[in-house]
């Protein structure tokens, strides 16, 4: 929903994402996925829904990382 309210294509988009259902909704629209362990769920249970890069917080990724991803 986030991407047609931009007019943007969902393979052009990056979510940043802190929990299992977040991750699957993500993959599910289409869009590459960041998780970030700060949350309610772990690294681990995040690292099992396979997003596109997880991190455990957000300073371990830069501007280049995330436009690495598309």
């Amino acid at each position: 929903m986030a991407a047609n309210l931009l007019g943007a294509d969902p393979a052009d988009c990056v979510a940043f994402e802190d929990s299992i259902f977040g991750v699957q909704a993500a993959k599910t629209a289409g869009m590459k996925v960041v998780g970030t362990a700060t949350g309610t769920h772990t690294y681990d249970e995040l690292l099992r829904e396979e997003p596109d890069r997880l991190v455990h917080d957000l300073t371990e990724i830069s501007v280049e990382d995330v436009l690495g991803l598309l």
